[in-house]
């Protein structure tokens, strides 16, 4: 599973500089995009959050500059809009954006959520949203949607391909449920 770390920062950025602190500190595949002087993305595995959670104080204090993190499913216009609504100088999940949104009341970025499932069929849908709901219990998920275990299995599976939404995972699974609500 890859994962986008969305970036902003408050100045421009150095890129060649940017990229060899980052894979050098990273041992797995990462692939860094620049948006422009400010911003961009990298695409890499789960487990890169960790080394930019160590990564993040060096390149304040090194860089000079004041940097933002946004873990994403996707690169989207809703993972852009949650990155301008983060605190700055942290790395932190769109599922955490857009609860703290929900807390303030700040529904901005709920058109941009519906996008996202509007092309999704009701029956995988509510495989998704089973499988959440039974604490990402594949088996019993599939018992109360009253299918075969692989039938399940075959429609959360699409689910994962049509949306690039892996609720397998924690956050992503997190983020998923806060939709559900919203929409």
């Amino acid at each position: 599973m890859i994962k986008y770390y969305h970036f902003l920062c408050d100045s421009p950025l150095n890129q060649t500089t940017f990229n060899e602190v980052l894979k050098s500190s990273y041992h797995g595949d990462l692939d860094v995009f620049m948006l422009d002087a400010y911003q961009g993305y990298c695409v890499a595995g789960p487990d890169f959050v960790d080394t930019l959670e160590g990564v993040l104080p060096l390149l304040v204090n090194d860089l000079g500059i004041s940097i933002t993190f946004l873990v994403s499913h996707n690169n989207s216009n809703l993972s852009h809009l949650a990155l301008t609504k983060a605190n700055k100088e942290q790395c932190t999940h769109l599922s955490d954006i857009v609860l703290e949104c929900i807390v303030n009341h700040d529904y901005t970025f709920v058109p941009e959520m519906k996008k996202e499932f509007e092309h999704i069929s009701h029956e995988i849908m509510m495989t998704a949203e089973m499988f959440v709901k039974c604490g990402m219990n594949a088996s019993l998920a599939a018992r109360k949607l009253y299918v075969h275990r692989n039938t399940f299995t075959y429609r959360l599976l699409k689910f994962i391909n049509q949306t690039n939404l892996d609720i397998r995972d924690y956050y992503n699974a997190q983020y998923f449920t806060y939709c559900i609500k919203l929409i």
